[in-house]
């Protein structure tokens, strides 16, 4: 984290030599100057008023480590989503930079990826229907379930109703649905709302509730 802070303020005070040199030597090319102005030229938006880390993925292979870190730059008048890809060398602790992106975004994350009802697709409001209807469905076949006389196993139907199978999710604030028909998910009570992190999106998931239904 300090090295990739520090690599951003090189990049944004124009230091380009120092920023260069602690490149990946194969991105050191012609026209990697040009590049990185571009990049300060984002950066250099006056003093910023805020740099919170917003996001963190660290991978481990063959004595390496690569760390893709994201930041949020808060300015006067504009907000800033920049990542940082730290690779090191764990036998020495030798760190280079393999990557720097920058994405301007019209206002913080915490914002765009609010949970708000208004604005959104018709899309987004049947998957939050479903999440909320699947649930009260399995939990009514439940009671029924408990309450029917069944001389054996009941328990094995108990499990099976509470369980959903496959998974339908739907990103909250982009509206993108994915589903991998190949893959095999169980759901409790048949969905879930979720976000991975403080900053990330909510997911909104459903099951098919095969033993309900059955």
């Amino acid at each position: 984290d300090a090295f990739a802070r520090t690599y951003l303020e090189t990049v944004r005070s124009r230091d380009f030599d120092t920023a260069i040199s602690q490149l990946d030597p194969q991105f050191v090319k012609p026209g990697i100057k040009a590049n990185l102005a571009k990049v300060a030229t984002f950066l250099d938006q006056g003093t910023p008023i805020s740099i919170e880390i917003v996001g963190c993925n660290v991978f481990s292979s063959s004595g390496k480590r690569r760390s893709n870190l994201t930041y949020q730059y808060q300015f006067t008048n504009s907000w800033l989503l920049t990542s940082v890809v730290v690779d090191t060398d764990t036998a020495n602790n030798q760190k280079q930079v393999f990557g720097i992106h920058v994405n301007p975004i019209p206002k913080s994350l915490g914002e765009l990826n609010a949970f708000t009802i208004s604005g959104k697709s018709v899309q987004n409001y049947a998957m939050l229907i479903l999440a909320i209807l699947i649930p009260l469905f399995i939990l009514s076949v439940l009671v029924v379930c408990i309450r029917t006389k069944i001389r054996k196993r009941k328990w094995l139907w108990i499990i099976f109703i509470l369980l959903g199978l496959g998974k339908l999710s739907l990103n909250w604030t982009t509206g993108q649905i994915s589903f991998n028909p190949l893959s095999f998910h169980i759901q409790l009570f048949g969905a879930a709302v979720f976000k991975q992190g403080l900053y990330a999106p909510w997911i909104i998931s459903i099951s098919l509730p095969l033993g309900a239904i059955l």
